[in-house]
């Protein structure tokens, strides 16, 4: 196994826990800061946000996901953003920060073109594009610690489908950033489909392939004058 393959392994079988942690809490951080600072300094930082065919509103593709509307919107993601990008984080390390930013931009901007003409702000999109692409790279991949992932989060974020669709329940919602950060999710899925781990498979040890083969080709397993072993003895 060369050097860059072995660094691979070595990045997919022995993560640490603590830079994912790490990461996890520092991606749940930031908007809280950024919600605390414009609740304290009244910026109105909504401005700043996705605001769909509409030029200045492009910047939001950038500033929408660190910007909630509430102290119960911030909430609401707190734990999810913690959750996700801690999991993903850990199991996706070495392609993880580009997975990121795809989900990140693709999201915001596919949201910018056909969503409806108001503003859109909250970290959703990007919450519903990394439980997209985690729950898909597990079935994908066939390994499985990722498929043990992939249950995991259906079993937490499955209740996610019901966010995507512009349902009566839905009007005070974006859930055009839930569904374009889905989407999202799984176009990265199918991006980073061949750096994903591959299925475990067993393999023979060479000693006991060895031993094995010992076993069925030794001098002592067959006699040496039957006929039937050995019929060109007898030609």
């Amino acid at each position: 196994m060369d050097t860059l393959e072995q660094n691979k392994t070595e990045d997919y079988n022995t993560p640490s826990p603590w830079k994912s942690l790490a990461a996890g809490f520092a991606a749940a951080l930031i908007p809280l800061i950024v919600f605390a600072i414009d609740k304290i300094w009244h910026f109105h930082l909504y401005q700043y946000t996705l605001l769909p065919r509409n030029l200045s509103g492009l910047r939001g593709i950038i500033f929408t996901p660190l910007i909630h509307g509430s102290w119960g919107h911030l909430m609401s993601n707190f734990t999810a953003i913690f959750a996700l990008v801690a999991l993903l984080h850990h199991h996706f390390r070495p392609f993880f920060y580009q997975l990121l930013i795809f989900i990140w931009v693709a999201s915001g901007l596919w949201a910018w073109g056909f969503a409806r003409p108001n503003y859109h702000l909250g970290a959703s999109g990007i919450i519903y594009g990394l439980a997209s692409f985690g729950f898909t790279s597990g079935i994908l991949s066939g390994n499985l610690r990722l498929r043990s992932l992939s249950l995991l989060i259906a079993f937490l974020y499955g209740g996610f489908v019901w966010g995507i669709w512009p349902l009566p329940f839905n009007e005070l919602i974006s859930w055009e950033l839930h569904l374009t950060g889905l989407l999202s999710g799984l176009g990265g899925a199918y991006i980073f489909k061949n750096q994903l781990p591959k299925a475990e498979s067993a393999s023979w040890d060479e000693e006991d392939e060895e031993m094995e083969f010992n076993e069925d080709y030794s001098d002592d397993s067959v006699d040496p004058n039957d006929e039937k072993e050995y019929p060109e003895k007898y030609s």
